[in-house]
C-alpha cells in the first residue's frame, strides 16, 4: 500500500473510500448509536459518507461494522 492508501476509510452502506475527514464516524455510547463529531469517543466505530447514505442505513450493516448487536431504529443522534 502506498503512503495515501494507508489510512482509508468505508463507508458502510455504499463502500466508497475516502479520508477521515469526508466521513460521519458512527459509535455506540451506553448501546445508542450516535454519530461521533468530534471524531474522539472510544471504541469501534463505523463510517458513513453522507447523510443520503445515513439515511440508507441499515441494522445489519450497522452490526456488522460495528461487530456487536444494537438496537436501531432508524434513527441516530445527530
Amino acid at each position: 500500500m502506498g503512503k495515501n492508501n494507508r489510512f482509508l476509510r468505508t463507508c458502510i452502506v455504499c463502500n466508497k473510500k475516502g479520508t477521515k475527514v469526508e466521513f460521519f464516524r458512527l459509535a455506540l455510547k451506553e448501546g445508542v448509536v450516535l454519530v461521533d463529531k468530534k471524531k474522539c469517543l472510544s471504541g469501534r466505530g463505523a463510517y458513513v459518507c453522507s447523510l443520503e447514505c445515513l439515511k440508507k442505513l441499515q441494522k445489519s450493516q450497522l452490526e456488522r461494522a460495528l461487530k456487536c448487536k444494537v438496537i436501531y431504529d432508524g434513527q441516530i443522534i445527530l
